[in-house]
């Protein structure tokens, strides 16, 4: 989360059976909501 603007700028999300997701959130600093989304995926053996 950035301190300043109480953004969050990456989180990860974990299932229990499809392995685990990472997002990555860029944000127009006039906005509340992210304008950019990446998303990565990763499956768990």
């Amino acid at each position: 989360m950035e301190q300043e603007s109480n953004h969050i700028v990456i989180s990860e999300i974990t299932t229990k059976n499809q392995g685990s997701y990472t997002l990555k959130m860029q944000y127009n600093a006039a906005e509340i909501s992210p304008d950019h989304i990446e998303v990565y995926f990763a499956i768990e053996n």
